[in-house]
């Protein structure tokens, strides 16, 4: 939704980090520039992969990165039951953006970027 801006994204019931998330009440979604591939997988293995980076924290107590191509600080707005996943909307407070960076994609179990034809 743009007005109001709000994201929505699943989290996995069975994930280590649901309960975490279920509870959140404020939470930033972080895209990664095409250069942080390695914390991408990180995140990806590591339940406690936030202790390789160095975060800042909002005025909300939420880490942050301070390099991505784009943040959104987000308060829960809403959850829905979804099966095996919880639907968590939020509603965008912050939207900083690096206008510089190249994008990170994931895609068919691979990481590329965007080239532009």
């Amino acid at each position: 939704s743009l007005d109001p801006a709000l994201v929505l994204w699943s989290a996995a019931k069975d994930s280590l980090r649901y309960p975490v998330f279920i509870e959140a009440t404020h939470y930033a979604i972080h895209i990664l520039a095409h250069e942080q591939m390695p914390l991408a997988k990180a995140f990806a293995r590591d339940t406690d992969a936030l202790s390789l980076v160095s975060p800042t924290y909002n005025a909300a107590g939420v880490p942050v990165f301070d390099t991505c191509l784009a943040r959104f600080e987000c308060r829960t707005e809403a959850r829905h039951d979804a099966g095996d996943h919880t639907i968590i909307v939020g509603r965008v407070e912050t939207v900083l953006l690096d206008p510089h960076a190249k994008p990170l994609i994931f895609s068919q179990r691979d990481y590329g970027t965007f080239q532009p034809a």
